[in-house]
């Protein structure tokens, strides 16, 4: 079985369902690299498209041809890069081409391309798929001098070509096919294939990764045309998660719940808790941060009541909570009987850039509290061993002076 089958339901929020989205009914369409034919069935039989198809898989290819008008498939036939396809097909023109997650597996892309450009009608479109290089799961390897293939993935182990998204557009430049529409599928880091996270790299590095552009886009969806229209930027925003995040854990570390927020707008979240009293957690934030004002209330039966900070790690300074350790940590005592908990918090400065000044002068002032501790313990010997050493003194003074009297006893 092709690892490439993944069944006929199409998956929500996948490039199938993008594809399917788009396309319309009574549709003449070639599909490449179409896997066991799950598109192809569902374009078929809901929508009453014709559908060429071209897949090297012979096996899977086999599957897909019960859904096909034409199909050319297995290893001289299905071969995309082999162009048998093209001969046999030029003289047909079709409404859409499809290429999901195809292009990175050839040699000869642009060729391709070219090619497709010409089967391709006048107002047609074209559909393609690509992974996203640049992700951040791949660069926070990268930095670790770690570049891994995968089954499947953005480092599919049969990839022989990566793209990122000018390198896209470039070469669909090169052959005069023009992206109309762009879309993306967005996954963070941690939550694909790539076994990683953004604390395998440097605080600074972390803070610039999740804000450089697609950071957390895991395909680009383009539609092309042969025609040039006007070219809509790709509209993607950094997912929450990608940003920063507050999570509430209780006193074994368990997490209670995580809230997705930008710290410019600040922090407000509620969320329910047993009535057992305990000390509960909280994280404002995934990295360095000022808190100018941190509010945390417990209802009690429609009531509410302030809930007492009893420990954190975090420089308590006039009316500011300066976070200098990249896990900040505030810990509240629970009373018994609250249920709900609402925490309300306002940022002054996040990010080791905003915080690095402040950091700087809190290691200095660590310092020098250490070397003020060790000066004190130091004096603290010296008056013992003063305080030895005079009695010391005293005890001889006296025996002395025992001797003394003696002494004068015996001459009298």
């Amino acid at each position: 079985m092709s690892k490439y089958d993944f069944g006929y339901d199409i998956e929500a929020g996948s490039t199938m369902e993008w594809a399917f989205s788009i396309i319309k009914n009574n549709s003449e369409i070639l599909e490449l690299g179409p896997a066991i034919g799950t598109l192809t069935k569902h374009l078929k039989e809901e929508k009453n498209c014709s559908i060429d198809i071209v897949e090297i898989d012979e096996e899977s290819g086999k599957k897909a041809a019960h859904y096909a008008r034409q199909y050319f498939i297995g290893p001289e036939r299905g071969d995309i890069e082999s162009f048998c396809w093209y001969e046999k097909l030029k003289e047909q023109r079709y409404d859409y081409i499809v290429l999901l997650d195809v292009l990175e597996h050839l040699k000869k892309a642009e060729m391709v391309l070219r090619c497709l450009r010409e089967l391709l009608k006048d107002n047609g479109m074209i559909l393609l798929s690509v992974p996203n290089i640049a992700h951040n799961s791949i660069i926070i390897n990268l930095f670790n001098n770690k570049f891994q293939y995968t089954e499947v993935g953005l480092l599919d182990s049969t990839h022989v070509h990566f793209y990122t998204h000018d390198s896209l557009c470039d070469l669909l430049h090169k052959v005069n096919l023009f992206p109309i529409k762009k879309e993306a599928i967005q996954l963070r880091v941690g939550e694909n294939e790539i076994e990683n996270t953004y604390s395998d790299v440097a605080p600074s590095v972390e803070a610039l990764l999740r804000t450089r552009q697609y950071a957390d886009v895991y395909q680009f969806l383009f539609c092309v045309k042969k025609e040039k229209e006007e070219e809509k930027p790709l509209q993607v925003e950094n997912l929450a998660y990608t940003l920063y995040k507050c999570d509430i854990l209780d006193e074994n570390n368990a997490l209670l719940k995580t809230e997705f927020f930008n710290p410019k707008k600040g922090l407000k979240m509620e969320f329910n808790i047993d009535s057992t009293e305990r000390i509960v957690r909280l994280n404002p934030l995934n990295g360095f941060c000022i808190l100018s004002k941190i509010d945390i209330k417990g209802y009690i039966k429609g009531e509410t009541i302030d809930l007492d900070i009893v420990k954190t790690n975090a420089a308590h300074v006039h009316d500011k909570y300066i976070f200098m350790d990249n896990d900040p940590q505030l810990f509240f005592k629970k009373v018994s009987g609250v249920e709900r908990v609402f925490i309300e918090c306002e940022f002054v400065s996040y990010g080791i850039d905003d915080t690095r000044f402040f950091y700087e002068m809190w290691k200095d002032y660590l310092s020098q509290k250490a070397a003020l501790e060790d000066y004190k313990h130091t004096q603290e010997q010296l008056y013992e061993y003063i305080a030895k050493k005079e009695d010391y003194v005293q005890e001889l003074l006296k025996t002395c002076q025992s001797y003394q009297e003696k002494i004068e006893q015996l001459q009298g």
